[in-house]
Parts: C-alpha cells; sequence; structure tokens
C-alpha cells in the first residue's frame, strides 16, 4: 500500500517537473523566423541590384534608415552596381533576447569582388525581424580594404 502511495507521489511531481521544463523551454525559445530571414536577405540584395537603396533602408530599424541611406549610396559611386551574389554560408545564433542571421555573402560590383556579412535580428519581445548591420570587405587585386 505504502509502496502504491510512494509511486503515484513520484510520478506527479516527475510530471510537474517535467510540465514545468517544457513550459520553461517554451517560453524562453526565440522566434522561429529562418525563411523569413533567408527572404529578407534576397530582397536587400535584388533592391541593391535594382538601386532601390530607399526602399532597401526601409528593411533595417527606422532610427538607423538615414544613416543606412548614406552607406548604400556611398558603397554604389566607390563599387558601381552589384551584378550578382550568392549566400556562401547562412549562420543562426540564438541569444537570450532574440536570435542572429548571418548572411555570408559573395558580391560582384562593377568594379571589384566584395565579401560580405549581412545581419538580421529577430527580438523575442516583438518578433520584428530586422537588418542590423551589413561588413563588406572589398578585394581589390587581391588586397583587402578596410571594412566600410
Amino acid at each position: 500500500m505504502i509502496w502504491k502511495q510512494t509511486a503515484r507521489f513520484i510520478k506527479g511531481k516527475l510530471v510537474a517537473v517535467l510540465l514545468l521544463y517544457a513550459f520553461a523551454v517554451w517560453g524562453c525559445a526565440a522566434p522561429s523566423n529562418d525563411g523569413q530571414a533567408k527572404q529578407i536577405a534576397l530582397q536587400y540584395y535584388e533592391l541593391i541590384r535594382s538601386q532601390q537603396f530607399d526602399k532597401a533602408v526601409a528593411l533595417f530599424p527606422p532610427e538607423t534608415q538615414q544613416q543606412w541611406l548614406e552607406t548604400l549610396q556611398r558603397t554604389h559611386e566607390r563599387l558601381g552596381n552589384l551584378t550578382s551574389y550568392s549566400f556562401s554560408s547562412v549562420e543562426m545564433n540564438t541569444v537570450y533576447s532574440g536570435k542572429y542571421y548571418l548572411f555570408i555573402t559573395d558580391a560582384q560590383y562593377e568594379t571589384s569582388k566584395a565579401g560580405e556579412i549581412l545581419t538580421l535580428f529577430a527580438k523575442v519581445t516583438d518578433n520584428k525581424l530586422y537588418i542590423v548591420s551589413r561588413k563588406l570587405n572589398q578585394s581589390v587585386t587581391g588586397s583587402r580594404l578596410e571594412p566600410e
């Protein structure tokens, strides 16, 4: 009799612990925007290729759009039109506040090739996905210039 009561007690505690664990993991999980992140990265590069910089900066957080518009225009003046691009790899990193998506990109501009890292971030709190940075390393005749 005592054995059955002990078994029920342990079983009940085990179920409670498992449920608490499941809710904790589910509640702390970063939003899953993997497909949407790739679509935004593709959209960004297509807008750059078609020289629609004003639409491309709409993919950045509103408070940084003017800065990015100026940066994209300077890049265009320096390198010319983006003629082609491909993602060489995609990395994802979940942090406490959300999830980062890094698109490592091989880009060909009119004047040179460039390696780029386009970073998107999805916050846990609002689940909005924005481009938060773009790092460009331009390669000219085998030498590396300073990143933009």
